[in-house]
């Protein structure tokens, strides 16, 4: 009598390199996002580093994106030129990080004839995101999947 045992595994391969890929660049997404998340400056109130920090996520379109929301997150990142800054705004941060209010003109003053100096944290993130790409191959990603 003869016997045969035929054993097959069906791979999407397609949907498998997909998810590989994905699961890849959100890894290296995610390093950057950390390393942002570490650098921002603390602030008056954490937002910055808190609540406006946008976890990576992954697009229709498949690209994977992470990043600051605040409205001011690109002018803490870069600096300003010199401006007439809101007082209040000044005021609450000069309470609350220096822990005297009474120092608010000085800060608006120098505001409005320096502008203020870079604080790069999303710059860090993506330069740590880089670096994790270039030490890592999609492969380990790849044999994981198929």
């Amino acid at each position: 009598m003869k016997t045969t045992v035929r054993t097959t595994k069906h791979v999407d391969a397609a949907g498998a390199l997909d998810g590989a890929t994905r699961r890849y660049m959100l890894d290296g997404a995610q390093v950057g996002f950390n390393k942002a998340r570490e650098e921002a400056p603390v602030g008056a109130t954490g937002f910055l580093q808190g609540q406006a920090m946008q976890e990576p996520k992954v697009d229709s379109d498949g690209s994977v994106w992470w990043g600051n929301l605040a409205e001011y997150a690109e002018d803490v990142e870069e600096g300003t030129d010199p401006h007439l800054a809101n007082f209040e705004a000044i005021k609450r941060w000069a309470r609350r990080v220096i822990g005297i209010e009474g120092l608010a003109g000085a800060v608006w003053r120098k505001i409005a004839k320096e502008g203020t100096d870079p604080q790069p944290f999303i710059e860090p993130g993506v330069e740590a995101s880089e670096q994790w790409f270039a030490a890592r191959g999609l492969d380990v990603y790849y044999e994981d999947r198929l």
